[in-house]
């Protein structure tokens, strides 16, 4: 995930970087007005597709997971997993809570065996959960933990525990009308602006 980011972050910079020399040679006449307004136009243009796709894409992978987890659950072949760490992200508003009923996310990176070796993974953050809601299932470095994993593609895997799994399907229960409506609204949005401008 981190690799991800670092490669946003990369892309963006290059982008103002690009962006500041074609402003900058635009503004001291070394290039003509008129390639440079629409040399600006057409990037402005492009990268607002781009976001307008990212978006979509984004909601296209919310829609697409659900199902990817439910064929693993399904088909996955079961596995334990070791937890190598886990980072506690607490609900703000339940600070003041004792750690065995406070609501948090816990996101773990796992290691597991393979028939083509040993996996270690970074899990997304659980949903929304307590300690006494998972026990005696307990999320702590070290403990076991079961996997199911996909056979032909052993990276892909879900923690296999039903209270999870529960707590995951009510928090994500109204999903499909965002997922479905925010990338329409934008997209259409967009189409609209493009034949307007």
């Amino acid at each position: 995930m981190y690799n991800h980011i670092k490669r946003i972050i990369i892309g963006i910079t290059i982008g103002i970087i690009v962006g500041s020399i074609i402003g900058a040679l635009g503004f001291y006449g070394v290039i003509p007005r008129e390639f440079r307004d629409s040399t600006t136009y057409a990037t402005v243009k492009m990268c607002i597709g781009l976001i307008v796709l990212i978006v979509d894409l984004l909601c296209v992978w919310g829609r697409i997971k659900p199902i990817i987890d439910k064929h693993i659950d399904k088909n996955g072949k079961s596995a334990t997993g070791t937890i190598e760490s886990v980072r506690v992200i607490s609900h703000p508003k339940h600070f003041t809570d004792d750690e065995w009923s406070r609501p948090s996310r816990f996101a773990c990176v796992i290691s597991y065996n393979t028939d083509k070796g040993k996996i270690t993974k970074e899990y997304p953050p659980t949903p929304l959960t307590s300690e006494r809601e998972l026990y005696p299932f307990s999320l702590e470095e070290g403990n076991e933990i079961p996997i199911k994993y996909l056979k032909k593609i052993p990276k892909m895997s879900i923690i296999n525990n039903e209270r999870l799994k529960m707590a995951y399907k009510a928090e994500h229960s109204n999903d499909l009308i965002h997922l479905v409506m925010i990338p329409t609204i934008i997209t259409a949005l967009y189409i609209i602006a493009i034949i307007m401008i």
